[in-house]
């Protein structure tokens, strides 16, 4: 298991406009997410804190200072891009795979889009509330290696529910971190958000675009009728619900077919198309050549 936690100084530029700034990093993300699911490795959600030196990032396009007790979010929602480091730098991660916070995630979600949080990632920790996040990262570690090596199934799912449980409590503390700091802060920037609907679908997308393509699914998911679903996505991203399976499926499905040896069959399984001509049929719409063809021209192209 993994961890993470991040101290926000000070954004040194100025912000782009809130709803830009959301719509353009959703679209860089879709790229960075089917490279990732091309490694079969899943997106991963939590915290990271800084613990010494300084750091310049870009989180979501916006710059920020870190220093010691700087705590920001990671996830799928959030790009990170590393500017500069001192050589003393460090940070401790607080991380776990999504999938296993999607239970968390449904019952905070709309805490999560009422702060705004993609725009405003970071936030402090005092150096209580630091002292208290290493103690729990030690202890939740300390249970994981426990539950592992425990003698019996009892004993080791016992000790995975209490890792859970104290990483989901440490959690909601930082995010009441994020919410005492946004409600004090009278600059906050509050346009450009989506709403739970939006948050959610994206997530589940993130998820599952690789083995279900159906709007109405997605829809059903989130609790709202096809129509609505794709006219409140639509008015928050620009893109329909449609329009974001398909960038992810074809993300993905031009990243294997550039940087893997997997055939055509493969890659078809892989996205869960019945079979290979379906594949090549859904391919060629959208990209305008034949899976086959479209490798070979990468090919020249290198």
């Amino acid at each position: 298991m993994q961890s993470e936690i991040v101290i926000f100084a000070a954004s040194i530029s100025p912000p782009m406009d809130a709803s830009s700034s959301s719509l353009h990093f959703i679209h860089r993300q879709a790229d960075r997410l089917a490279a990732r699911s091309c490694t079969r490795t899943p997106p991963r959600v939590g915290l990271t804190l800084c613990t010494e030196g300084e750091a310049w990032v870009l989180l979501n396009y916006r710059r920020y200072r870190l220093t010691r007790g700087s705590i920001y979010i990671v996830s799928p929602l959030i790009a990170l891009h590393v500017l500069s480091q001192s050589e003393d730098y460090a940070e401790v991660q607080l991380q776990d795979d999504i999938k296993h916070f999607l239970p968390f995630f449904n019952r905070v979600i709309d805490v999560i889009a009422s702060l705004n949080l993609p725009n405003r990632p970071c936030t402090t920790l005092t150096p209580p509330q630091c002292r208290l996040f290493l103690h729990r990262r030690h202890h939740i570690g300390q249970l994981r290696r426990e539950s592992r090596n425990a003698a019996t199934e009892e004993q080791r799912g016992l000790l995975a529910l209490m890792a859970d449980n104290l990483l989901q409590t440490t959690l909601l503390e930082v995010l009441h971190v994020f919410c005492r700091q946004i409600q004090t802060d009278n600059d906050a920037d509050t346009g450009g958000r989506l709403d739970t609907a939006v948050y959610r679908f994206l997530v589940l997308l993130n998820l599952h675009f690789r083995h279900e393509r159906s709007v109405k699914a997605y829809a059903a998911q989130v609790g709202l009728s096809t129509g609505h679903f794709t006219a409140r996505v639509k008015s928050q991203t620009g893109k329909t619900p449609s329009e974001w399976i398909v960038l992810f499926t074809m993300t993905l499905a031009r990243n294997m077919l550039e940087n893997t040896t997997m055939s055509i069959k493969e890659i078809a399984a892989e996205l869960n198309f019945p079979e290979q001509f379906t594949f090549r049929k859904y391919f060629k719409l959208h990209a305008g050549l034949s899976p086959k063809d479209y490798r070979l021209s990468r090919r020249k192209d290198a």
